[in-house]
């Protein structure tokens, strides 16, 4: 197993602006890590005109009803506690330890 070993997660009706999300099997930054379930990571760039175009985008989403279903039916990912999610920009570097951390989920 390996943390460059990607596994799309599908997320159907996801808005094709937001990052993709991929699931690896470990992650060698949560090595010794107690509690972990699941560890995403979202591919995306980060030049100054992406980054830019992805405010501009995330500047007018509208988050969905607070009912679980629907956040699902709108594409976007469901974490549970023990998730991590890891952001990497693949034009700069696939390496793993240059993942920036993002999200841990770790309660309700």
């Amino acid at each position: 197993m390996s943390d460059n070993d990607l596994h799309a997660v599908l997320l159907p009706n996801r808005d094709p602006r937001l990052p993709p999300v991929w699931r690896v099997p470990v992650h060698r930054q949560l090595e010794g890590i107690g509690l972990v379930k699941n560890i995403y990571i979202v591919t995306m760039k980060t030049d100054a005109a992406s980054v830019k175009s992805m405010k501009q985008f995330e500047d007018g989403l509208k988050a969905p009803d607070r009912d679980r279903k629907e956040w699902i039916r709108s594409g976007l990912l469901e974490m549970t506690p023990g998730d991590y999610m890891f952001a990497r920009d693949p034009h700069r570097s696939v390496d793993p330890e240059d993942d920036v951390f993002i999200v841990l989920v770790t309660g309700r």
